[in-house]
């Protein structure tokens, strides 16, 4: 059998085999590990304007308390910005989260 790199090797030496091997993960994004709630008040938040949490809320079918939570997660995760009371993606995040 030829072996070409460390991991191949690993995997042969594995006592589990090798599917007990770890395997190679994507880099970590900002969304990842959000909740239903968090996700869907992401995906509403608009970029170019501030808008009311209530009308947030409205858009994808929250109570207005459910979505001050997930947007004041969103805000520690640098993905929210509130000013003066209203709410809008962070522009810091726009180069890094795939909005689509």
């Amino acid at each position: 059998m030829l072996v070409i790199d460390a991991a191949q090797v690993r995997e042969l030496v594995s006592p589990a085999g090798p599917s007990a091997l770890s395997h190679p993960r994507a880099p970590e994004r900002p969304a990842d590990g959000l909740t239903e709630s968090e996700l869907r008040m992401l995906d509403a938040l608009p970029v170019s304007r501030h808008v009311t949490p209530g009308h947030l809320a409205s858009q994808v079918n929250l109570v207005e308390a459910e979505a001050r939570r997930a947007l004041r997660s969103l805000a520690r995760r640098g993905l929210a910005e509130e000013r003066a009371g209203l709410w809008r993606f962070s522009p810091q995040r726009l180069a890094s989260h795939d909005r689509r």
